[in-house]
């Protein structure tokens, strides 16, 4: 019996694998040799990921050999990686009931209690392995993720740090680390680990989305997508690679592209909620409401109460004038979500809209929250709930604060242009048939074209409609900057030797701040967003407020 199982294992070792399994058929046609033989076909089929073939071999063993533990883990691994975690939980049980000091024994059994969801089971199971060997490096590692589900950030944080000194070279513990001071906000530190991660494995798809996503953070776009398509071209099927990609086309301004992305994300992966939520937000942007609603509702079909869907669902309710259902669903994000920085802003907003005024403590409660500095509102919906100007003023610079906390390098230096004429942009994504126009178009048709040079800087596409085309037409010069990221924008308008620009947009919808804040003409321009309201009035009556209005 030896030699005919050292022969199948000879055919294993030169890749002939039907020799290999004949002669383990043989053996275990006889009393001897079915342990070998058993063995060798669950090796073979875990090596062609057949894991639950392997498992039924290794269940044959475990019942011949029911005191040897070391059985037990390798069952348990295969229904580990069959997808049968309960049953790997039970292998890895009996495993270390044998064998109570092995350290792989309660790794192992983490990872199944895990995949379960019993994360805190888990964690114990790997301090567990941590206390047998405190140099088990993935315990360590493991013991992070877990952490990091949690959000104890900060022992996260210890656990990557440990795993990485006991180990230099082990990749996914510098990458993981990395995904944690994401979540810190410490982006370069971030970007920092995934490099490491990539310079131990280069041809590692994850690591260069999680490598995208650090870029992502730091508004690094175009390199940002570079990444992920070198991510796609590692793994063409890869969900977090087509879900990365769409995410930097997003900030980018290809919003047809970044559609395309996010959808194929989800063919690959259906249940793959960042994608689904990342889809909505594009709908969003392209004011696309009625087709965001089937979205939201997939989404909370996926994750009941999910924050952003209600978020997301209760703004195109309310732009569809929908604003009973828009109430509703806010008040449903508060109760499940208190602590939703904009759900009050948009409850409030909505019940403006059709004159409810019965929510005087909320209004209350979020306007005393914004006296302290917090961003619980948008500065334009402030614009409906209160008539006092410091709290506006307060309330848009705590926005900016919070939204663009780090300035980017500014495109213009200090240049002066020698032209006979002063160039005056404005930029607006209301260039178009819209009240800004309306009201504007006299004032762009005249100009006093001896000393001006006027350009129309479009957000959005321009309309044929008259009144579109009188706009269009009211310029020296019309720039359509809707598909260009910000920066792009700030290069062409900079490239122009712009020598003013103004910002008609203000914190309105389609509002494009970050273009501003690449500082691309010697002159820029906002509008104040101080005024006064029909709706301040009765919501100031409604709470009995003495604030003079503006």
């Amino acid at each position: 019996m030896p030699k005919l199982i050292a022969r199948a294992v000879a055919h294993w070792q030169r890749g002939e694998r039907v020799e290999a399994e004949r002669l383990c058929a043989a053996l275990l046609a006889t009393s001897a040799g079915q342990i070998d033989a058993r063995s060798l076909l669950a090796e073979i089929y875990s090596s062609q990921r057949e894991y639950a073939r392997a498992a039924e071999q290794l269940k044959h063993v475990t019942e011949a050999r029911p005191r040897e533990a070391a059985w037990r883990r390798r069952l348990g691994d295969a229904l580990f990686a069959a997808g049968e975690h309960a049953a790997a939980a039970g292998a890895f049980r009996a495993a270390i009931a044998l064998e109570p000091k092995n350290p792989r024994a309660h790794n192992n059994l983490g990872r199944a209690l895990a995949a379960l969801g019993e994360r805190a089971a888990a964690i114990d199971c790997y301090r567990q392995a941590i206390a047998l060997d405190a140099r088990y490096t993935i315990a360590h590692n493991n013991l992070g993720i877990e952490l990091a589900e949690e959000r104890r950030l900060d022992e996260a944080l210890s656990c990557y740090e440990r795993a990485t000194q006991l180990s230099p070279g082990f990749g996914e513990a510098h990458s993981n680390r990395g995904n944690v001071l994401m979540r810190l906000n410490r982006n370069l530190e971030a970007l920092a680990c995934e490099d490491r991660a990539l310079a131990l494995e280069p041809l590692n798809s994850t690591f260069h989305c999680n490598r995208g996503n650090a870029l992502l953070r730091l508004r690094r776009f175009p390199e940002a997508l570079t990444c992920f398509e070198v991510a796609l071209r590692l793994h063409p099927e890869l969900p977090e690679g087509f879900n990365g990609r769409g995410g930097a086309l997003r900030e980018l301004q290809q919003l047809a592209a970044a559609l395309a992305c996010f959808d194929r994300a989800i063919d690959v992966k259906p249940d793959y909620v960042d994608p689904l939520n990342n889809k909505a937000n594009v709908l969003l942007c392209l004011e696309r409401f009625e087709e965001m609603l089937p979205w939201c509702e997939r989404l909370l079909a996926l994750r009941k109460d999910y924050a952003p869907a209600l978020y997301y669902r209760g703004i195109a309710l309310k732009n569809l004038a929908r604003e009973p259902e828009a109430i509703e669903c806010f008040q449903h994000l508060l109760k499940c979500h208190p602590d939703h920085p904009l759900g009050a802003g948009y409850l409030l907003y909505a019940a403006a809209m059709i004159c409810d005024w019965s929510h005087e403590r909320l209004l209350a409660s979020t306007l005393a929250a914004l006296r302290k500095g917090e961003v619980v509102v948008s500065p334009f919906i402030l614009l409906g709930l209160s008539g006092d100007a410091a709290l506006q003023r307060e309330c848009a610079q705590s926005h900016v604060r919070q939204a663009h906390a780090e300035p980017p390098e500014p495109v213009w230096r200090g240049e002066r242009w020698r032209k006979d004429k002063i160039r005056v942009a404005y930029v607006s994504a209301d260039l178009r048939d819209h009240a800004v126009s309306y009201l504007m178009a006299g004032v762009f048709e005249k100009h006093d074209r001896e000393r001006f040079v006027t350009m129309g800087v479009a957000l959005r596409p321009a309309l044929g409609t008259p009144f579109g085309m009188r706009v269009v037409q009211s310029f020296d010069m019309w720039v359509d900057v809707h598909e260009a990221s910000d920066l792009k924008v700030a290069q062409t308008l900079r490239d122009l030797e712009v020598d003013v620009a103004v910002d008609l947009m203000g914190y309105t919808r389609g509002e494009r701040l970050n273009i501003f804040r690449h500082r691309f003409a010697p002159v820029q321009a906002r509008p104040s967003m101080i005024t006064s309201s029909p709706m301040i009035s009765s919501f100031r009556r409604s709470i009995g407020s003495t604030t003079p209005s503006t």
